[in-house]
């Protein structure tokens, strides 16, 4: 009983199934029906056989015991009846909702890999104290849900721009706040362009809420598309659209580092059209 007890203690802070939550739901009660049982034999045993206070027994536990064993017999028997098909059905429960979780990695999994993507780590954060005025107001305007969807901070190069985006992504998922990130560089193949940006995007919303997560998997022939425009609606733009019933408080932030390194070394006209893509996505 006391592994029962401290498999249920670790299962209230994981997300269950219906069937397992009302399964669970049953332990107090039961719980409390054998501490009842256990309190009135004792005080069956007490009652009828006293105690001296020098420790000696009164009359002999033998008979005591075959006699309070008899008569809470049917008792007993059909309160570890009950108990044993708890535990069965609380074990097939929690079968069935470890099968279903290891379903659910799984098909994450699969949609990870056909949305693809690559992610750099951001540059180190603002030392502690330091920025404190802008980090405030950036944190200031993300919780504006009345104000600009896009915060655009500007500087030349080495003010410490990538601290701020670095700072801003810690101080949210302190918060709990779903924040994803990316971070442009010229250097790395596979992290210059606006593709990459929306794909990983797309990878944090779905694992996050499940309703992005059913659309993307369910529209996945757009997942290989290289037009930016169609890949932001596919991934992005309709699959928030499925977010009802969240404040806006709630929805996720996204920060961006090193936009002017969006497209690479490239100075062409595919370098060009990246970043025009990246900033037409923006927009929408």
């Amino acid at each position: 009983m006391s592994v029962l007890a401290g498999q249920l203690d670790r299962l209230k802070e994981i997300p269950k199934s219906e069937e397992l939550c009302h399964t669970i739901s049953e332990s107090p009660r039961m719980m409390d029906e054998v501490l009842v049982f256990i309190q009135e034999w004792l005080k069956s045993w007490t009652c009828t056989y006293g105690f001296v206070l020098d420790g000696f027994v009164t009359e002999s536990l033998a008979p005591a015991k075959h006699i309070l064993v008899q008569a809470r017999k049917d008792k007993a028997a059909g309160l570890r009846d009950k108990l044993h098909a708890f535990t069965e059905r609380f074990d097939r429960d929690l079968l069935i909702e470890v099968r279903l979780v290891q379903a659910i990695e799984k098909e994450l999994h699969d949609l990870m890999s056909a949305i693809g993507g690559n992610r750099l780590s951001l540059r180190e954060p603002c030392m502690g104290g330091t920025r404190y005025d802008i980090l405030q107001q950036i944190e200031t305007e993300i919780k504006n849900t009345n104000g600009h969807n896009v915060i655009w901070i500007r500087g030349s190069p080495g003010v410490g721009k990538s601290a701020l985006a670095a700072s801003i992504t810690k101080r949210l998922q302190d918060q709990n706040r779903h924040v994803t990130w990316f971070r442009f560089d010229r250097t790395e193949s596979t992290t210059i362009t606006t593709n990459a940006l929306w794909r990983i995007v797309a990878r944090d919303l779905a694992c996050w809420y499940l309703s992005i997560r059913q659309h993307i998997a369910q529209g996945n022939t757009e997942l290989s598309s290289s037009n930016i425009d169609h890949l932001f609606k596919a991934l992005i733009e309709e699959p928030l659209s499925t977010l009802k019933d969240i404040s806006d408080e709630e929805l996720p932030a996204i920060v961006i580092d090193a936009l002017d390194e969006c497209g690479g070394l490239r100075h062409d006209s595919t370098g060009q059209k990246d970043y025009e893509g990246l900033l037409r996505t923006l927009q929408r």
